[in-house]
């Protein structure tokens, strides 16, 4: 990883080693939720939310799946708040590929936020 990530980054990252079940898999993009001291400080963790170009049926159904729309250059699909997940940047290969654009970054991630502090109760 040539550089910590921020929050709002998009990372390629690979989540095939150890998913089960219904947990994401394959390399895929995923948005980083944590911010960069925490991310700095902690060394190689971030907290990622995998993104699909797929259809997200179930998150999108319970309330769980942020659509991109056009905050990225690159990146389309739905940030997947039901699948985050901590990871170590350098076994899962992350590389920084895009970013939420700066116009769009404070209400995606303050949905991306909500979104996840509904999941948990709070």
């Amino acid at each position: 990883m040539s550089r910590v990530p921020k929050e709002g980054d998009i990372v390629i990252c690979d989540f095939t080693h150890g998913a089960k079940g219904s947990e994401i898999k394959f390399e895929r993009p995923a948005l980083v939720v944590s911010s960069e001291e925490f991310n700095r400080k902690l060394g190689r963790l971030a907290w990622v939310c995998p993104i699909t170009k797929g259809s997200a049926k179930v998150a999108k159904s319970t309330g769980y799946a942020v659509d991109l729309k056009r905050s990225c250059k690159k990146t389309k699909g739905f940030v997947l708040v039901n699948q985050l997940r901590s990871i170590d940047l350098k076994e899962r290969n992350a590389k920084v590929v895009d970013g939420v654009n700066k116009d769009a970054l404070n209400e995606l991630l303050d949905d991306v936020h909500s979104r996840i502090l509904t999941a948990v109760g709070m």
